[in-house]
């Protein structure tokens, strides 16, 4: 029940209450207008219970927003989703314990704003391609598997571009970033980041060069422009290279997606993403799911602002 159905009933209760104490002639139909009055207080009664449980579900969310927004690394990717036959997408921000999604028609920048806050003081991992994520004044690391595939793609469209020197270079390169990382523990600090430096140089001649094919042209125009996005992970042990873990936060969804053609109104796409949230979250924390979905019916019923995902025993 609405902000206006809930005003109405309070206006209709009311009229009904002055026309038994103040209307003499109704009197004979006091019992009538007493039943009434019950109905319209146990419709009440259930609207304020509605109105609670919602509250509860949206102090859950607000938390685990608080938790995205304050971690140090999150990855975040987006999709397409139907909300009322009208295209939009599908936003994932996920992080190793939490992952919120988000449906807006939109694909610009003020969505990631909004989920992560214009304030967020962490690396995103973000795709390689899309140019939303560059509204987030903060570190990013593009993600390097996206990077790969535009080039495979590429070289598979154009001959001149896979014969030519960049495309194999900049693939092989690419491929040593995302090893070397993989090795720091075995390599030790000190030779690591003596590899780490040389393989940036190579980076920087591989970008500084001029070339005449299209694709490569394109491409390495754009990696120039993003530079620094390309090996901010090599620094941060816990950072990484590819947006892995968002792409699959995203799959159950495009598997959501293909089966039911996504949401048939904003209420529901709104209700999926919440519920999608939640549930992933205590996957995520180990938590077993029906326990949960249990536990938060409880707690939505009996308190009005239970844990994010409550304990299980």
């Amino acid at each position: 029940m609405n902000d206006r159905e809930l005003r109405l009933y309070n206006e209709r209760a009311m009229e009904v209450q002055f026309l038994r104490s103040e209307s003499q002639w109704l009197r004979g139909d006091r019992d009538h207008l007493g039943v009434e009055v019950f109905h319209l207080h146990q419709q009440l009664a259930a609207a304020q219970e509605q109105n609670a449980r919602l509250l509860a579900e949206n102090q859950r969310l607000q938390r685990q927003v608080a938790e995205l927004r304050s971690a140090p690394h999150v990855h975040a990717d987006e999709t397409g989703w139907r909300t009322d036959g009208r295209n939009g997408y599908l936003w994932a921000a996920a992080t190793p314990t939490h992952t919120l999604y988000h449906v807006d028609k939109s694909r610009g920048g003020k969505v990631i704003q909004k989920l992560l806050g214009k304030a967020f003081g962490g690396t995103p991992v973000v795709p390689a391609r899309c140019s939303a994520y560059a509204r987030m004044d903060c570190k990013k690391q593009k993600c390097l598997v996206h990077l790969l595939r535009e080039l495979t793609g590429s070289a598979e469209k154009s001959p001149a571009f896979a014969s030519g020197v960049f495309f194999p270079q900049s693939k092989r390169l690419i491929k040593e970033l995302l090893l070397l990382k993989s090795r720091w523990d075995r390599l030790g600090d000190e030779k690591y980041t003596s590899r780490a430096g040389r393989l940036e140089t190579r980076l920087d001649g591989l970008l500084k060069a001029e070339y005449d094919e299209p694709n490569a042209k394109r491409i390495a125009k754009r990696m120039r422009k993003h530079r620094k996005e390309l090996t901010a992970f090599l620094w941060d042990k816990d950072l990484d290279g590819t947006n892995n873990a968002a792409e699959r936060a995203i799959r159950p969804a495009v598997v959501a997606r293909k089966i039911s053609g996504g949401s048939r109104s904003r209420n529901g796409a709104d209700a999926w993403a919440k519920l999608a949230s939640l549930l992933r979250t205590a996957g995520q924390q180990g938590k077993d799911l029906l326990a949960t979905i249990k536990a938060m019916l409880i707690a939505a019923w009996e308190t009005g602002n239970p844990a994010l995902i409550p304990k299980q025993k």
